[in-house]
């Protein structure tokens, strides 16, 4: 009987091996992921996650209008004070979005609907207790963080109650952050899309009244406006859960924490890209130590980089869930196409940005900066350094996404460290050794350069891996 049993047994795991792989075929061959071109996805996804940001970046142009013009260099240093906050904000959000974004595709990838069910509730609830931990946190210590930041004296009011509106509204952007990545996931890109456009015309509409109309610019206004840009992306989740798998509701509140660690896992690196700016940014706030410099960065950093990086962003979202799906099918050749067609994509679509900004270099500069004489020649002198350099070294962050779908963590936390952290900071410091308070801003340039340079050396490294036979 012992040898009449075995073969059965084995002949059962062979047959229990090749139902899954079947499963594993049919759920693939049913998803556009892997049966459409990569060319055609990677355009689709992300001009879809473009559009959506597009209407983020007009609400950002119209914002730097109106707060400079509106409020003039106080307005803008007290964003430049804001912004290191603003920018964790999206690296937790974003840390969890990704995670479970990716979690979810690669289970939906390999058949498993249930898991990615699981996944998608237990990193949702997670993540709503953790911002409203630290929520109350920010608020009891909100005249510590502000002088974290970097604000001088002079703002230190101003900036400690913008600080306080502006952290209300967390809890909704970390709903919406993570359900705009799922809506991907979900192969409902329109919806994120929709939603995000909303949020961004309710958001200047408000700015506008609340500085030209109630004159309450600073600190409610300004602070509002930056907590309902992002936070009104929970619109998307009704919508989401009426059309997909994905559902959040309180009887599944219970978290399983091998499902969050893994999440975490996969987000930190990302984490560690928007950390690193919001670190970043207080050492630049620091360093330049007065409120002319700091506005100018400001200006630099919350909207002319801003706007490049949100093209960057979009090829990121558009390449991750493909890549991802693809990595979970086993396709690795589609995977490998998928981190060239991005890298070239994303080049592309920055430098025809980063052109438009140096073509009309004066003109935007100066209604950014509400023409003061003092401010404008400072930004238009640094914008063309920024356009030069911004798409070689946003290819970091992009690919530092792409290593994130595709769960080398080791890859994607040092690509995601170089341009600031690894790069940035030391370049910033030994440049401003050598030239003076210039050095702040060249040094920036200087790390774009190196964190480019690194970033080839990984890909090659990654094609070499994908092209490899088992």
């Amino acid at each position: 009987m012992i040898g009449t049993v075995k073969p059965k047994t084995k002949l059962r795991k062979k047959r229990g091996r090749e139902m899954g792989e079947e499963r594993t075929v049919v759920a693939a061959a049913d998803s556009e992921f892997a049966s459409k071109g990569i060319v055609g996805l990677f355009a689709k996804y992300a001009g879809l996650a473009f559009v959506g940001l597009l209407a983020q970046g007009i609400m950002v142009i119209l914002e730097g209008i109106f707060i400079g013009n509106g409020l003039g260099t106080m307005g803008l240093a007290v964003v430049g004070f804001v912004m290191p906050l603003e920018y964790f904000q999206l690296a937790l959000h974003g840390c969890f979005g990704i995670g479970i974004s990716t979690i979810c595709a690669e289970k939906l990838g390999k058949g498993d609907t249930e898991g990615a069910k699981k996944a998608y509730t237990d990193g949702m609830w997670f993540s709503i207790y953790l911002i409203f931990a630290l929520v109350i946190l920010i608020e009891i210590f909100a005249p510590q963080v502000a002088a974290f930041v970097g604000c001088t004296p002079e703002l230190m009011g101003v900036t400690t109650s913008a600080i306080r509106v502006f952290v209300i509204f967390w809890p909704f952007s970390m709903i919406g952050q993570i359900a705009n990545y799922m809506a991907r996931v979900a192969e409902q890109p329109k919806i994120g899309s929709i939603c995000v456009t909303l949020a961004a015309v309710i958001a200047i509409i408000w700015l506008w009244l609340s500085i030209y109309v109630f004159g309450i610019g600073l600190p409610v206004g300004a602070a509002v406006y930056y907590g309902i840009s992002i936070g009104l992306f929970a619109l998307i989740i009704p919508f989401l859960q009426k059309r997909s798998i994905f559902v959040l509701k309180a009887d599944n509140m219970k978290v399983s924490f091998d499902n969050v660690k893994r999440i975490f896992k996969i987000g930190f690196p990302y984490l560690l890209v928007q950390g690193s700016t919001s670190i970043f940014g207080v050492v630049v706030n620091n360093l330049l130590g007065n409120e002319l410099d700091i506005a100018a960065y400001a200006v630099l950093n919350g909207y002319i980089i801003y706007l490049l990086m949100m093209v960057q962003q979009a090829s990121t979202q558009g390449m991750q869930p493909i890549a991802s799906f693809n990595l979970g099918a086993g396709m690795k050749e589609r995977v490998k196409k998928v981190l060239g067609v991005s890298i070239l994509g994303n080049n592309i679509a920055v430098y025809a940005l980063g052109l438009i900004f140096i073509l009309f270099n004066k003109q935007i500069c100066g209604v950014l900066c509400g023409y003061d004489e003092a401010l404008t020649p400072i930004v238009m002198k640094y914008n063309i350094m920024f356009c030069i350099v911004s798409g070689i070294g946003f290819t970091a962050d992009m690919v530092s996404g792409y290593f994130q779908a595709v769960e080398k963590i080791t890859f994607a936390t040092i690509l995601g460290l170089s341009r600031y952290i690894i790069f940035g900071i030391p370049c910033m410091f030994i440049f401003k050794a050598v030239m003076g308070a210039e050095g702040v801003w060249y040094g920036q340039g200087a790390s774009y350069v190196f964190a480019f340079i690194l970033t080839m050396i990984m890909v090659i490294i990654e094609n070499k891996r994908l092209g490899a036979k088992k």
